[in-house]
């Protein structure tokens, strides 16, 4: 057979496995997705919730159930919110040493008893209590209802009964309905950690998503304000089997703002994302929609709370932490009219009512003495333009409690502004014990004018890239310079002349490629590799637990059956799986091949040597240079697989061959090649 054809069948090949692997997984999705609703009914037009995110409850950190109990108690006893939301990761499920992940069921219990002080201590009905799936919730975790999952044991929806994917939960006045949509899109088989990391949703989710809304809309004819939450950024969360996302879904549907956790205040604790999408309004036009994605720092390690108020459809929000003092809840302040112009929670869509009252929430746990809104003006220098007091606004209960909306009077019409930061409103607070307390001074437009975002990186970083479709370009950018590293310079090296003047005549960095590419051995090698890498397993090991069944993961994902082996999944968890084969791919495999080539081409060089000026030091000096780089590559190689070994099984990862072995054995087979000159 000519070399000619053989090169084509070998790159027909290759394009033939990139296009397969390429097309999209569509796993079965699961039949069980329901909706839960809930409904309650508020006293007034300002509604607030309390949120917290990642608790990591660990047998480790007794502290963070025993904050739990103390703090977050104290703090919802103040507060009193309509709602306390717990969007995920509710326990660690780590090992001591952080390096794998199992279900321990002595972290449930523990949470079950910290929500039960919660509820003991602060009087917050239990029915008012939420909370859903993160990833550590389902770490190892093989289907819903499995005997590891916990979370269908002691949460307070199992508690109460409440067994969805989707809590509907309307907080109703006399004119408006406020809607919380909590999801639940973890992954449907809980694989151990690190390959665990994304929101998977379903068609069928959306599906019950888009009715349950359709459903509200028809049956609840006042007007909607509609916020999400869940567990996982919109960026870390997956599209449908079908191409379908939530970004089209809540924009389409008129969403105020999304509410998040999952990545910690260790990385940023103000990531805040403004999604702009374009939808199909009717058959013949299209709408421009935005909604807000605001993320929670953790309660692990900072103990961040958030409280989320509604005015009249004006959503506002802060972000703060809970520490141990002396005198009790710090004084917090939220102004929940005007809201802040950097976070307006919709466009201006023509002419604007504009509301002559100013309204904030005031939660102390000592009384409250004198509230001043003071307005001040950027463009004179931030002068004091007006101060106005604030009264209580009368409630149901000020027998038992101090209600903390204020409330006052103030002609909005004088701060009408084309710049919507001109403007800024601040209160001050003093209590009963002397203490004076302000908010942040924050910006405004009676005219609800959307300030200009600032473009933070970290943000658009982390927010507002899919992640899911940077995976794919960078994946197969990877395997793409790879196929052509490998099969061009073979294909120029058969189709040349092979004399020492025809190499003179190409490029360096060609010249360096066919060289690399002449070791027959090695170069086959290589070809099998990348088809081994992308057709056939890359490792085995105890996906699930370290006694249940070893499971292969490929480049599409984990390929898991379930408890009975009635049916097999392909592709679980293709997105989370970049954790091993983007640092696999860009650390090892891609060094390696550059490294190997230039170990042959350092050797073809030398045998030019005899009509070329090289000095034997400078010979010496670039072999050695290659040798380090290529051991630091090793090391790269041995932490990876270390890893790995800890988090799937030592036994299982060790035998496979395409992670464990191929690669230090193609740099000893290179060595030794290149070591006769």
């Amino acid at each position: 057979m000519s070399s000619k054809s053989l090169f084509s069948r070998f790159f027909s090949s290759l394009l033939f496995l990139s296009f397969a692997l390429s097309s999209p997984f569509k796993p079965g999705e699961a039949d069980h997705a329901t909706v839960s609703r809930e409904t309650f009914h508020l006293d007034d037009d300002v509604a607030w919730v309390l949120q917290v995110s990642d608790l990591h409850i660990s047998r480790y950190h007794p502290d963070r159930s025993a904050d739990l109990s103390n703090l977050l108690a104290s703090a919802v006893g103040v507060i009193r919110p309509a709602l306390l939301l717990i969007t995920g990761d509710i326990t660690d499920a780590k090992t001591k040493d952080k390096t794998s992940s199992r279900q321990d069921e002595s972290e449930w219990i523990a949470y079950r008893n910290a929500i039960n002080e919660v509820v003991m201590q602060s009087g917050i009905e239990k029915a008012r209590i939420f909370d859903i799936r993160g990833n550590h919730d389902k770490y190892g975790v093989p289907y819903v209802s499995h005997e590891l999952d916990y979370f269908s044991k002691y949460s307070v929806n199992a508690v109460l009964n409440r067994t969805a994917d989707i809590y509907s939960i309307s907080l109703l006045t006399n004119d408006t309905r406020y809607l919380f949509l909590g999801i639940d899109d973890s992954m449907q088989i809980g694989i151990r950690r690190p390959t665990n990391l994304f929101g998977h949703p379903t068609d069928k989710t959306l599906q019950l998503i888009n009715s349950s809304l359709q459903f509200d809309d028809n049956y609840n004819s006042s007007d909607t304000v509609k916020i999400g939450f869940g567990h996982f950024p919109l960026s870390f969360t997956t599209s449908t089997p079908n191409g379908k996302t939530y970004q089209t879904l809540f924009a389409s549907n008129s969403f105020s703002t999304y509410i998040c956790g999952h990545l910690h205040a260790k990385i940023s604790s103000k990531l805040r994302w403004l999604h702009k999408l374009t939808v199909d309004k009717n058959e013949e036009k299209k709408a421009l929609r935005s909604f807000w994605e605001w993320e929670l720092g953790d309660w692990k390690d900072n103990r961040f709370a958030r409280i989320l108020s509604i005015d009249k459809g004006a959503v506002s929000f802060m972000d703060f932490r809970l520490s141990r003092t002396k005198s009790g809840f710090d004084t917090r302040i939220l102004i929940t009219y005007p809201i802040d112009s950097r976070s307006m929670n919709r466009p201006a869509r023509g002419a604007v009512l504009i509301r002559n009252d100013i309204n904030a929430l005031i939660f102390s746990s000592r009384s409250v003495l004198n509230v001043t809104a003071r307005v001040f003006d950027s463009a004179r220098g931030f002068r004091v333009v007006e101060e106005i007091p604030l009264r209580p606004k009368s409630g149901h209960d000020q027998q038992q409690y101090q209600y903390p909306l204020f409330h006052a009077k103030w002609n909005a019409e004088s701060y009408k502004s084309d710049n919507p930061t001109r403007y800024l409103v601040q209160i001050f607070v003093r209590d009963s014990d002397g203490r004076e307390v302000s908010s942040e001074r924050r910006p405004f437009s009676v005219e609800g004018r959307g300030a200009i975002q600032s473009f933070h990186l970290l943000s658009y970083i982390l927010l507002g890239v899919r992640w899911e479709d940077l995976y794919s370009i960078l994946l197969w950018s990877n395997l793409g310079f790879l196929i052509l590293v490998i099969s061009l310079p073979k294909v120029m090296h058969c189709f040349s002349r092979r004399s020492v003047t025809q190499r003179n005549w190409y490029n360096p960095f060609v010249s360096f490629l066919i060289e690399g590419s002449r070791n027959r051995v090695i170069w086959f090698s290589l070809v099998i590799y990348l088809f081994w890498l992308m057709y056939m397993p890359w490792l085995w090991g105890y996906a699930m637990s370290q006694t249940g069944e070893i499971a292969p993961m490929y480049l599409s994902g984990w390929r898991i059956g379930d408890e009975h082996n009635l049916m097999e999944y392909g592709g679980i968890g293709k997105v989370d799986c970049m954790v091993i084969t983007l640092p696999f791919l860009y650390c090892v495999v891609a060094p390696m091949l550059l490294l190997v080539y230039g170990l042959f081409a350092q050797q073809g060089r030398v045998c030019l040597c005899e009509t070329e000026t090289c000095s034997i030091c400078a010979r010496k000096w670039r072999r050695k240079t290659l040798l380090l780089a290529s051991a630091l590559v090793c090391l790269v190689h041995f932490k990876m697989c270390s890893n790995l070994m800890l988090a799937y099984g030592f036994g299982p990862v060790f035998l496979s061959p395409a992670l464990s072995w191929a690669p230090p054995l193609i740099f000893v087979v290179s060595i030794y090649k290149t070591t006769k000159l």
